[in-house]
């Protein structure tokens, strides 16, 4: 009877919103420069992909209508995106860039309201503030690389080939630099090695720095005071 009393009482584990997408992002970005050749390299990335999506549906959860959304959404990135590894079409090619900057940033505005909006600081919401953070650097990555298929020499790159973007990004080489340009842009440690040339890449390159400024001064630090704050008034009481 006692037992049963404690297995009652004993608290449920947190939910782990975020967890699958956490580790779903690190792994693709890690992954990205070495599985980015040959078809096992391709199949590979999309198989991390598709788990990316997943993630993203699973932490949307919270919310039917932002589920809703969510789904749609990762079905359409998602399929467009195997459809590029075996369909060569330069619409498909701009749709599937379409569908993970709008999924990427939709998933991004979605968990940052969660993580914004939480009375309590826990070790979930930290994961969330890092998926949000992944995802701006993601969305950026392919919107630099969309704007050099669109306007060719928008970036000085030493590695930058003729036919940029000649295969799904994520699973191309010649997305690398791009994913490290965004990276090195939103942490605002500005390598120097690539630059921004055309107009509209040097202004995406400036809203990333701003936006990462930001999102340290504003979303870090306010979950950072609000655990402090949490944990200063525990130990009064």
């Amino acid at each position: 009877m006692t037992e049963a009393m404690d297995s009652t009482a004993r608290p449920k584990p947190a939910r782990q919103h975020y967890l699958i997408l956490m580790v779903s992002l690190i792994l693709l970005l890690a992954l990205q420069p070495v599985l980015d050749e040959g078809l096992v390299g391709n199949l590979c990335m999309l198989a991390l992909f598709t788990a990316t999506a997943v993630g993203g549906v699973y932490a949307a959860t919270g919310s039917r209508r932002f589920l809703m959304a969510a789904v749609v959404l990762a079905c359409a990135s998602v399929l467009t995106s195997w459809l590029t590894l075996f369909v060569q079409s330069r619409v498909l090619l701009i749709a599937d860039h379409a569908t993970h900057i709008v999924f990427c940033t939709y998933l991004a505005v979605v968990i940052l309201i969660h993580v914004c909006t939480v009375p309590t600081v826990t070790r979930d919401i930290v994961k969330g503030a890092i998926c949000a953070y992944l995802l701006f650097g993601i969305t950026w990555a392919v919107l630099y690389s969309l704007i050099e298929h669109a306007q060719p020499g928008s970036f000085a790159m030493p590695a930058l080939s003729e036919e940029p973007l000649r295969e799904f990004f994520l699973t191309s080489g010649e997305f690398t630099p791009y994913l490290y340009y965004s990276f090195v842009t939103l942490t605002t440690m500005g390598y120097g090695d690539i630059t921004p040339v055309s107009d509209a890449a040097r202004m995406l390159s400036v809203l990333e720095g701003i936006l990462g400024s930001i999102y340290l001064a504003v979303v870090i630090a306010g979950l950072v005071g609000l655990r402090v704050s949490r944990a200063v008034a525990a130990g009064k009481t």
